[in-house]
């Protein structure tokens, strides 16, 4: 007589992969959703708020950046990065500008009002994920984030 698997059994065994492609991805869910009210707060959204923040680290000189590297910066891939612009100029935290030696690539910069938002935001923002993160200890989250940067190189 031949026996019969039942349908957990095909999970039996621990795959590893498997289990981090789950944790990951409920993690990603469970900080979205404490994140997106503290940027609400704040009148933008976290991938706005990247976007500001790759400006504010990346062009220290103001010469601005290609759509293209900011893009490529993002925390999550984006297909339209011009309407994720469009949408910070028309807030007043970023301007747009081509250079006369190079009319075809799109420059971002931030404004005034952009830069103040970043300094005005960071603070509060590295409180709120101390205080999301605050049950695991310091180190902990150092070799976490290791490990989660391990795992993105591996796989990019």
């Amino acid at each position: 007589m031949a026996t019969r698997r039942t349908r957990k059994a095909l999970f039996d065994a621990p795959v590893p992969a498997d289990d981090v492609v789950v944790r990951c991805t409920r993690l990603a869910d469970a900080i979205a959703l404490r994140i997106a009210p503290f940027f609400k707060e704040h009148g933008l959204t976290a991938l706005q708020y990247n976007v500001l923040r790759i400006l504010y680290v990346r062009d220290e000189s103001g010469e601005g950046l290609p759509s293209g590297t900011i893009g490529a910066g993002l925390m999550v891939r984006v297909p339209d990065v011009t309407r994720l612009v469009d949408r910070l100029e028309a807030a007043g935290w970023v301007e747009r500008f081509r250079l006369p030696e190079d009319r075809r690539v799109v420059r971002v910069k931030l404004t005034r009002e952009g830069t103040a938002l970043v300094e005005r935001v960071h603070a509060p923002l590295v409180a709120h994920n101390r205080e999301m993160f605050s049950r695991m200890a310091f180190r902990d989250l150092e070799r976490l984030s290791q490990l989660l940067a391990d795992a993105q190189a591996a796989i990019d």
